[in-house]
């Protein structure tokens, strides 16, 4: 059986590698579109953008490049971890892997922001700008 679409709502509960993420996987699988939504914006590791990524079945995340990069890109965050104690090493070493896999998504994501509009010109999200 195939299905059109699958919308898979609050997406960021499926980021280990689990029962729950494999049954998921297996469904959205079955589907010509898949749609991940989530009001999660930051995760704890880049390792949580790489199940993302397998969700929405992008073929870099299933491949054995990035299983590989996932496996030294943990090496390097633990490395990372063991040099600094300022934790300035860990950041650069996440952000370094983040950037690279940002690349990936690219006409996969849409993100909404404090500046998003609808189709009238009205924003979507009655927000304060960000401080800082």
């Amino acid at each position: 059986m195939e299905f059109w679409s699958q919308t898979v709502d609050e997406a960021h509960q499926f980021r280990s590698v689990s029962t729950k993420q494999w049954a998921v996987l297996e469904l959205l699988d079955l589907a010509q579109v898949k749609i991940l939504l989530t009001g999660t914006l930051l995760h704890t590791a880049p390792k949580d953008i790489s199940a993302l990524g397998r969700l929405l079945g992008i073929p870099h995340f299933r491949s054995e490049t990035a299983v590989k990069e996932e496996k030294d890109d943990n090496a390097a965050f633990r490395h990372a971890r063991k040099l600094d104690d300022d934790g300035l090493e860990s950041r650069q070493a996440q952000v370094e892997a983040v950037r690279r896999m940002q690349a990936q998504f690219s006409g996969h994501i849409l993100h909404r922001t404090v500046d998003s509009r609808n189709w009238k010109g009205q924003t979507l999200l009655d927000l304060l700008p960000p401080q800082g």
